[in-house]
């Protein structure tokens, strides 16, 4: 939960400097809402809007700030105006685009992963998309932009090397054998009950700011 709050806040750092008081903002694609309770306190009113109802009953269940309004909801069904977009690790290019024309923000802002790599595989993954997709589109489209290259540490505890074994083997994506000893050279001994190891790994990102 802490390192889950550490990302959050890094990312409520990184958005500082483009959010007013005054902001209604769109959390497209908010999940579970974590970052729209973050910068509640610094813009006039956040919509976090998912279309998966789980997310959103989840975060309906937390003490929410009172300018936040969880909505379940495709966000490419809205009709209201915001000044500000923010994608979070939601949409390509092309559908950010599309939802920015509909929704006319004054400002969007998108924090896009490097997908190129893949933590939780063991060897190398091919055909995963990377941000030079994002990059084409706004150039293509004639889209003046600013961006701004970031790393946070999205790390991931585990209680026991066999729950990282089995962890691997689910998400592994690549044509390397999960084994035990593998999996130990990745992880790091730690003291947070109840976990006992952590795979550190810093995850590039792009900032993108039109």
């Amino acid at each position: 939960m802490e390192r889950r709050r550490g990302r959050v806040h890094a990312r409520r750092q990184i958005l500082l400097p483009y959010l007013s008081k005054n902001d209604t903002v769109l959390d497209a694609g908010c999940g579970l809402g974590y970052l729209a309770q973050a910068i509640a306190g610094d813009c006039g009113r956040v919509v976090a809007a998912d279309r998966a109802e789980a997310a959103v009953s989840a975060m309906r269940q937390r003490e929410l700030a009172r300018n936040i309004e969880p909505r379940c909801a495709d966000v490419f069904t809205l009709t209201e105006r915001f000044d500000v977009l923010l994608c979070s690790y939601f949409g390509r290019g092309a559908e950010i685009l599309r939802l920015r024309e509909m929704l006319s923000p004054k400002r969007t802002i998108v924090i896009q992963r490097n997908c190129a790599a893949h933590r939780f595989s063991i060897g190398a993954v091919e055909d995963r998309h990377g941000w030079q997709g994002m990059d084409a589109c706004l150039t293509e489209r004639g889209v003046p932009y600013e961006k701004l290259a970031v790393s946070l540490e999205f790390g991931q505890p585990f209680r026991s090397i066999d729950d990282a074994v089995r962890f691997f083997a689910l998400y592994n994506k690549s044509d390397c054998e999960v084994t035990e000893e593998a999996i130990a050279s990745l992880l790091s001994p730690i003291k947070d009950d109840p976990y006992a190891w952590y795979l550190p790994q810093t995850r590039d990102m792009n900032v993108y700011l039109f």
